[in-house]
């Protein structure tokens, strides 16, 4: 939406009180936004969340997992 309407990450960032940096990181996928935030993001690109969050027809989910590390106690 926000490359459809020709904005800046900089411009949506200000207009939802976010950072440019968290809006880069959400548009590669490397985080999801809370509700509260989508909300944020929606009403600075004048969009209604359904449209968010409404898969494109005929694209297929994305999924995202998380890897963790243990950390291991190191005995010396």
């Amino acid at each position: 939406a926000r490359q459809e309407q020709r904005g800046t990450k900089a411009h949506l960032a200000e207009q939802a009180g976010l950072s440019p940096n968290y809006i880069a990181r959400l548009e590669r996928g490397e985080l999801g936004p809370s509700l509260f935030v989508a909300n944020r993001i929606c009403g600075a690109l004048t969009i209604e969340l359904e449209v968010l969050v409404t898969p494109i027809s005929g694209a297929s989910p994305t999924v995202t997992r998380r890897t963790t590390t243990k950390r291991r106690a190191m005995v010396g």
